[in-house]
């Protein structure tokens, strides 16, 4: 038996709205793995040190880029 963790508390937390912007079908496939391997290591892990960093694959993920030669200015 689950629990259900109130709304608030996953806002809270930083989780995302379940269901905002996700789509009805994923976005896309993963390619196929050339090779299997049984060593690895995830890039990024949740705050526990364990859980690997994921997202849903029926969300957009945005994102910004910067075109070259466009610096941040620094404010003081």
């Amino acid at each position: 038996m689950g629990t259900t963790i109130p709304e608030n508390v996953l806002r809270a937390m930083g989780f995302p709205t379940p269901g905002f912007e996700a789509g009805t079908v994923p976005l896309g496939h993963p390619p196929l793995v050339a090779s299997m391997s049984s060593s690895y290591k995830f890039l990024h892990v949740q705050a526990d040190g364990i859980t690997p960093v994921s997202w849903d694959p029926c969300r957009p993920i945005h994102y910004v880029t910067r075109t070259a030669g466009h610096h941040l200015a620094a404010t003081t």
